[in-house]
């Protein structure tokens, strides 16, 4: 099983910038977790959307070749909680990919507020193909971003 976090990719220039949306689903706001409140998106599931997200520009921008594996994050910073029907909307923009690493800055917002921020992220990257299926990665970036604007 999977757990995708990105609902769908709205805006994309290769090596450089993707802007993403996920909306809060009902059963998300009610995951059973310890110190949190019923209606909101555990903060670690708000960390994986961004993640998600900035992981979609990179095997993206390397032709479907690598995948990142998150090595830190230098800041991140929490200001709001997403709540159960709420629409994130996630930018992700690359500083730096080369063949071994990215680095990026990711956020993401609602209603124009921010509610998270990642600064300075560094991946490693690894050949897809090792983690999955480059035929059904390359499916589900179509799906996504189906209705992407591509600049």
């Amino acid at each position: 099983m999977k757990f995708r976090f990105v609902d769908a990719i709205s805006r994309i220039k290769k090596n450089e910038y993707m802007k993403g949306l996920k909306t809060v689903s009902f059963e998300e706001g009610f995951i059973k977790r310890p110190y949190s409140r019923n209606g909101f998106l555990p903060r670690t599931l708000l960390m994986e959307t961004l993640a998600q997200l900035a992981s979609w520009l990179i095997v993206y921008s390397t032709d479907f070749e690598s995948k990142p594996l998150m090595a830190c994050v230098d800041k991140m910073e929490i200001f709001a909680d997403a709540r159960t029907g709420d629409l994130i909307e996630i930018d992700c923009g690359l500083i730096n990919l080369t063949g071994d690493g990215a680095h990026f800055n990711v956020r993401g917002s609602v209603g124009g507020r921010e509610i998270i921020k990642a600064d300075s992220c560094v991946a490693g990257l690894v050949r897809l193909e090792t983690l999955e299926n480059v035929n059904d990665a390359r499916a589900m970036f179509a799906r996504l971003s189906a209705k992407a604007v591509y600049l």
